[in-house]
Parts: C-alpha cells; sequence; structure tokens
C-alpha cells in the first residue's frame, strides 16, 4: 500500500509540474500541445491508480456485524424466530 501511495504522490508532482511548464508555454506552440497531451494521459493514469486503491481499501475492509444491511435483516430474521 505504500507503494502505491508514494506512486500516486509521483504522479500528483508530475501533473503539477505539468502544469507549471504549461503556464509558461506559448498558446500557439507545439509544446503548448504536448505539455496539454501529457497532463490528459498523467491525469487519466492517477484516475485509474487512485481507483485501483479505493477498490482494495473497500476489498480489504470487513464491515463490522449489524453495520451492513444484509447483516442486519439475518440478525433481525434472527431475533423474531428465536423463542
Amino acid at each position: 500500500m505504500a507503494g502505491l501511495v508514494n506512486d500516486l504522490d509521483a504522479r500528483l508532482e508530475r501533473i503539477m509540474d505539468l502544469e507549471e511548464c504549461l503556464a509558461r508555454a506559448r498558446r500557439t506552440g507545439r509544446r503548448h500541445r504536448a505539455l496539454k497531451t501529457a497532463i490528459r494521459i498523467e491525469a487519466a493514469a492517477y484516475r485509474k491508480s487512485l481507483d485501483s486503491d479505493q477498490v482494495a481499501a473497500t476489498r480489504d475492509s470487513k464491515p463490522e456485524p449489524g453495520l451492513d444491511p444484509v447483516s442486519h435483516v439475518a440478525v433481525t430474521n434472527a431475533r423474531s424466530q428465536s423463542p
């Protein structure tokens, strides 16, 4: 997980560096277009990594009994059926 966080931080830092370069580039220049493309690519990779990180965190978490709607129904039904 620490490696993934470092990767996310590195990608975000790269995007910010590219944005700074873009701010200094001439709007009509070839470099401006190349920087915009690079930012789009890095942003897509960042979002994908972030989504993967969130999925992994959700998959690793264990819901507590009674907090999950399905568990709640099962507990409620079991209580109502006991004598």
